[in-house]
């Protein structure tokens, strides 16, 4: 048996790395075996061969009649979601994608191309978005983990925010993940975090129980077991959970509904108050000072300079600005020149 032509054979084959890998899995396991039993191994060996040899043709015979339907209809509009070969297509879109030389292949994924149908997620693959895929890859076997995207500290090499990549593209890379090893790594890590609604949920309601209170938009220290900032999960699914009947769900809207923000006004005062007493008014990435409502001040007078300098406000606040303006805004002003 030529164990090398059969690793070669399984690499160079078309067919999701979910299988490839589960064969060189086997592949390796099997010649380990080898200073046990030989006539075993031979065994074992042409049983793996067939059985490739096998979901190689399954893998032909399924693209044979996704591209003798294009040929037939010559688009894919009318192909019902039901249909086996529909369900085929989704899944093995990634796979297409890299095949190159397969003119099935080819055919099939320039049509989805100029369909630019929602029913598939397709989009174009080049160089610089594969050699994205290897930085993030190579990131993750360095520290195990993957920046999210508030992670500032990550950049991929054309200054793109890793983080925020990731972020915006990872619907696109587990559809790469049947074609691409990069990919492939990269969505067994999300899978493996994978944190569902209702995971999420359970954590936010262990972390109010435990701490009384829940983080407001402008935390992003207090995040999910996965990584995720819990605040940006809040903000974005408080009208989902207005709707839950879950009764953990009600107990967290029931909290949010009561925690009302203090006014635009107040905060001018209260920073006014905390300029008077400290001397000094937080920076933006101080989170521990905090307005009586939780919003840290620092960061709150950063998004909101214009309305306080320019916009106008009620005439009592006037002196409290100018207190603020005098001795904060101008640092500000030069900071962000700097930055």
């Amino acid at each position: 048996m030529n164990y090398n032509g059969l690793k070669l054979k399984i690499v160079s084959e078309y067919l999701p790395l979910s299988l490839k890998y589960e064969y060189l899995k086997r592949l390796n396991e099997t010649l380990n075996t080898r200073k046990y039993s030989p006539f075993a191994v031979e065994k074992i060996l042409n049983e793996l061969e067939n059985s490739f040899d096998k979901d190689v043709s399954l893998f032909n015979i399924s693209l044979n009649m996704v591209f003798d339907y294009l040929k037939e209809h010559g688009n894919f509009y009318d192909l019902d979601k039901n249909d086996n070969r529909y369900k085929w297509l989704v899944n093995n879109i990634g796979v297409l994608i890299f095949m190159d030389n397969d003119l099935r292949a080819y055919d099939v994924i320039n049509e989805i191309y100029h369909e630019k149908s929602k029913d598939f997620p397709i989009f174009k693959v080049d160089e610089r978005y594969i050699l994205r895929l290897k930085e993030i890859y190579e990131h993750l076997k360095e520290y195990g983990i993957l920046p999210v995207q508030t992670d500032r500290e990550f950049k991929l090499q054309d200054g793109t925010y890793m983080g925020s990549f990731l972020s915006h593209n990872k619907k696109r890379i587990y559809m790469l993940k049947e074609g691409n090893e990069y990919a492939y790594v990269i969505a067994r890590y999300y899978e493996k975090c994978y944190l569902s609604f209702s995971d999420k949920l359970n954590e936010i309601y262990e972390y109010f129980v435990r701490e009384g209170i829940l983080p407001y938009i402008d935390d992003t220290v207090v995040r999910f077991s996965n990584g995720e900032v819990m605040s940006y999960f809040i903000s974005h699914n408080r009208k989902k959970l207005s709707l839950m009947e879950d009764r953990k769900a009600k107990i967290i809207m029931n909290y949010l509904d009561k925690r009302k923000g203090i006014s635009f006004e107040k905060k001018v005062l209260e920073a006014y108050t905390y300029l008077s007493v400290n001397k000094v008014i937080p920076s933006r990435d101080d989170k521990d000072v905090c307005f009586s409502d939780g919003i840290p001040i620092g960061s709150w007078l950063v998004y909101n300079k214009r309305k306080i300098l320019y916009d106008g406000v009620a005439d009592i606040l006037k002196e409290e600005i100018l207190s603020i303006d005098a001795f904060y805004f101008d640092k500000i002003k030069i900071k962000d020149r700097v930055l």
